[in-house]
């Protein structure tokens, strides 16, 4: 399995709706543990579907359609939502750097525009699939435990199962990463910045861009520039999903460095 195939043969449509064969699935999955932009994009496809889920599709439909982690549904119902899901991911991707993109106005101060820089508007989408052959024990349950409060945004709420999922396991990567965002939405950068970094260290690493990404975020909440400069540049390098809001987000703390600078009395 590699990423040509997976866009070619609509892999991750097919594995949505259940439509992919049963060695092809395990194929898949195993692909996509160690492919940073497959496993994006079904972030972002499975969070599209959840969003869907919440309205009916069409206004004149009898009834909402069933919800189960498969899809079993008819051709044409697939069809319809499959139609839905790429204009749903694509305001997803927007919404997501949008914030970053947006110019500042000529009055906006440098701390307002680091505070701007450093929010979290969407939490990133988690993605609830067993993966066969994966961990289990009681570490995995704390995590799905946690989870259960951060798809219901009790991120609070999510933090006491996560920690104790990352002490039965330090090595249980997305417990470390979804751990690091609900610090991170709950003001606590600091807390954030302790498990991200801890992250960003493990290979392979399917979360490595996000990861930089949201410790950017992380340092800017802390005022440390320098430190959320670092993050932007691996950022820009990985060459992912949010490398327009990274060289965004360097541009604008370049020219408040240089600002802070020309501040400073000369002797």
């Amino acid at each position: 399995m590699n990423c040509q195939r997976v866009e070619e043969e609509e892999i991750i449509e097919r594995y949505l709706t259940g439509k992919l064969p049963e060695a092809e699935t395990e194929a898949f999955e195993q692909h996509y543990l160690g492919c940073q932009s497959c496993f994006q994009e079904l972030q972002f496809r499975h969070s599209a579907a959840i969003e869907l889920k919440r309205q009916p599709l069409v206004s004149s439909q009898p009834a909402a359609l069933p919800w189960t982690t498969r899809w079993p549904w008819g051709l044409a119902a697939a069809a319809v939502l499959l139609l839905a899901l790429a204009s749903v991911t694509f305001l997803y991707r927007r919404q997501n750097s949008e914030v970053n993109q947006k110019p500042p106005a000529h009055n906006e101060a440098g701390q307002e525009i680091i505070a701007r820089l450093a929010q979290v508007d969407t939490a990133p989408p988690y993605v609830p699939l067993t993966i066969r052959g994966g961990k289990t024990g009681a570490a995995v349950e704390r995590f799905q435990e946690g989870m259960r409060k951060y798809v219901q945004h009790d991120y609070a709420g999510a933090v006491g199962p996560l920690e104790e999922s990352v002490r039965l396991d330090a090595e249980l990567q997305p417990a470390l990463f979804y751990l690091g965002i609900s610090h991170l939405i709950l003001d606590q950068p600091d807390e954030a910045v302790a498990q991200l970094s801890r992250l960003i260290r493990m290979e392979p690493n399917p979360y490595t861009e996000e990861s930089h990404w949201y410790l950017a975020k992380a340092y800017l909440k802390k005022r440390d520039l320098g430190s959320a400069q670092k993050e932007l540049e691996a950022v820009v390098t990985l060459n992912g999903p949010h490398l327009a809001g990274a060289r965004q987000a360097l541009e604008l703390i370049s020219k408040i460095v240089e600002e802070r600078q020309k501040e400073i009395p000369t002797r």
